[in-house]
């Protein structure tokens, strides 16, 4: 996904279906993003979704060594790049929205009084 505000300046948002991005080829997409599509490296996001079936990106993550391919890592930053390209060039006006909500997953389930001190299941 990417934004553009109504002064040109723009963002974007990356999904990966893979269990770590490392920083290292973060910043290679981020830099390669900004070079192509004058995007700055703050205004872009990268997001792993955590999945534990994506081949490794970098030589650190596989357990087994063997399984890092470094000509798919570089394939995975050369889509990332085009996939905004793809983006960029797909602009059209539209209206951002947001909500804000407690997660109800992953959370501290214990519930405090105004206090701060915690309850019992009764209350």
């Amino acid at each position: 996904m990417v934004l553009e505000d109504d002064r040109g300046k723009r963002a974007a948002w990356l999904g990966c279906d893979f269990c770590i991005v490392h920083r290292s080829v973060a910043d290679r997409i981020k830099t390669e993003i900004r070079a192509k599509h004058d995007i700055e490296p703050a205004a872009v996001c990268v997001n792993a979704s955590h999945t534990h079936s994506a081949p490794p990106l970098t030589e650190t993550e596989p357990v087994v060594p063997e399984h890092f391919d470094p000509q798919y890592a570089d394939f995975v930053v050369r889509q990332a790049v085009a996939v905004v390209g793809d983006a960029v060039g797909r602009l059209a006006p539209a209206r951002l929205r947001y909500v804000e909500d407690r997660c109800r997953i992953a959370y501290n389930r214990r519930v405090y009084d105004a206090q701060g001190r915690a309850l019992d299941a009764d209350g």
